[in-house]
């Protein structure tokens, strides 16, 4: 989002502060709130970033929408985002900011998600381990892939992997339907198993790990996923961080 999509007109708080920033700075001073250091860039007035205090933490940012007045929060860790929250309210997403950039868990910051705010979080797998982390992406990815009809091919990649005991200790991830697996939960993820890309003509493409040479192509979901497994390195997962 840049200053030119949001019509400051809708926003008459962040107009008189200047910008998003700013206005931050006024409720964390207000309210007693720790932010930490709010930054913006200058082309962007009403996006602000919060930088993380404690250690497993890292950047927020909140950002003036476009449209009906809302702002959204979103807080990564690890290069993945673990909380978004959309709300009507600055100083209710700012609250919730003030917990993640000290370190509170997500029972400190549930108590403060108000009936007006959206939340969703994959912030509680992360704080119960790597174990739960790896199920709760392969929930979520079940879910969307099932969710997705006009390429079919893609869920059923993903039911043929999720199939697999040794690919569902991976950690999987994906880029344009193309499905990975990581030894590790945290990004940048390595490149350490091979990947698959199924293709809108119905075949599936097995690539090498490093360097992306083609090892498969098969009309089979199931057959590219034992190509996979072939080729993992015997001491690759389950995942432990």
């Amino acid at each position: 989002m840049t200053s030119d999509t949001v019509d400051p007109t809708r926003y008459p708080d962040l107009a008189a502060a200047g910008t998003l920033a700013a206005a931050l700075e006024r409720l964390s001073a207000e309210l007693g709130l720790d932010l930490g250091p709010v930054t913006h860039q200058e082309a962007d007035p009403y996006r602000a970033e919060l930088a993380g205090a404690a250690p497993d933490r890292g950047p927020c940012v909140i950002e003036a929408r476009a449209g009906e007045p809302r702002f959204t929060l979103s807080c990564r860790s690890g290069g993945i985002e673990l909380l978004r929250a959309t709300g009507a309210e600055l100083r209710e997403l700012a609250e919730v900011a003030a917990v993640w950039h000290g370190g509170g868990s997500l029972h400190e910051v549930r108590p403060l998600v108000r009936p007006s705010v959206t939340f969703r979080t994959r912030a509680e797998a992360r704080e119960h381990g790597p174990a739960h982390t790896v199920e709760f992406a392969w929930r979520w990815l079940h879910e969307r892939a099932r969710h997705l009809h006009r390429f079919p091919g893609f869920r059923l990649l993903v039911e043929a992997a999720y199939a697999q005991p040794r690919l569902r200790g991976l950690y999987p991830h994906t880029s344009h339907h193309i499905l990975r697996f990581a030894g590790r939960t945290t990004y940048p993820f390595p490149r350490e198993a091979p990947f698959v890309e199924p293709c809108h003509d119905g075949c599936y493409r097995v690539h090498a790990a490093t360097g992306g040479a083609v090892l498969h192509e098969s009309a089979s979901a199931a057959e590219a996923v034992a190509v996979v497994l072939a080729h993992l390195p015997a001491d690759l997962g389950p995942v432990t961080s």
